[in-house]
């Protein structure tokens, strides 16, 4: 069930996430709720961050935002507001909503980064322009803005496609050898031909478990964990970074059925 306590420990899931990338500890950052915020200059607020310590205000109107269209607004909002208490921290921004274009560009650069969409905005030519320079100081990428047709949303998405030199920059970094993980079994052992599983559930669990060892033992991707983003050498661009766990799981599943179905066949 949504509601102001949920979203609260949502917006903190979100925050953690920016304070990654910032560089800060998200335990000093507290979150709170409050049924209704005063408009600032004339201009409605769903979220503020107060003057005296760096705690974030969620209104009722944010969560009610999240009841009817989901937490991608919640995330938008919550990568803003980190990013103000780190330039509030440095001597940069003192009051809320000071800067906000640029940290509204950071939010937008962050989510590009990790894959996602990005709410209900539309990027003319300056501001693709804006971003693409905060990508590039913030993460040091560099490349280009397009849109990803989506067809069952009848949409498209906004991606970052990388030029050549940060492509080959992300390849050196994550794309190493790694060790083959198949595993061939023994004769006699549960899953041979001649002690064959008892029954698909059982295959399934066993495919499932050495998956899972193969995955525990990748360094290569346990650091692209730690990144916390993936760009998709094959379609350039960035995705969501558990996808990237998901293509390697199931290129460990069809190396390990091939190796069951040939010691199946002899």
């Amino acid at each position: 069930m949504i509601n102001p306590t949920t979203i609260t420990q949502v917006a903190q899931a979100f925050v953690k996430d920016a304070c990654h990338y910032l560089a800060m500890d998200s335990d000093t950052i507290r979150i709170i709720y409050a049924p209704k915020l005063e408009p600032l200059n004339g201009m409605p607020q769903i979220i503020t961050v107060l003057d005296d310590d760096d705690t974030i205000v969620i209104s009722d109107d944010l969560v009610n935002q999240c009841r009817a269209t989901g937490c991608c607004q919640l995330r938008f909002q919550m990568y803003i507001a980190a990013r103000f208490i780190s330039e509030r921290r440095k001597g940069k921004s003192a009051q809320w909503m000071q800067h906000i274009q640029d940290n509204v560009r950071y939010s937008i650069s962050l989510m590009l980064l990790k894959g996602l969409s990005i709410p209900g905005l539309t990027l003319d030519t300056q501001l693709k322009e804006d971003i693409l320079k905060t990508f590039k100081s913030e993460f040091g990428f560099s490349g280009e803005v397009f849109e990803l047709s989506n067809i069952q949303m009848n949409g498209s998405f906004m991606k970052i496609r990388l030029d050549n030199d940060s492509e080959r920059a992300f390849l050196n970094k994550v794309a190493v050898k790694t060790k083959f993980t198949g595993k061939s079994l023994k004769s006699g052992e549960k899953g041979t031909k001649e002690n064959p599983f008892d029954n698909i559930n059982q295959a399934v669990e066993y495919l499932a478990k050495i998956e899972n060892e193969a995955y525990e033992d990748d360094n290569t991707m346990k650091e692209i964990a730690q990144l916390g983003y993936y760009y998709d050498l094959n379609e350039h661009h960035f995705k969501i970074a558990w996808l990237r766990r998901t293509l390697r799981i199931l290129e460990t599943t069809l190396e390990n059925t091939r190796s069951l179905c040939h010691k199946w066949s002899h």
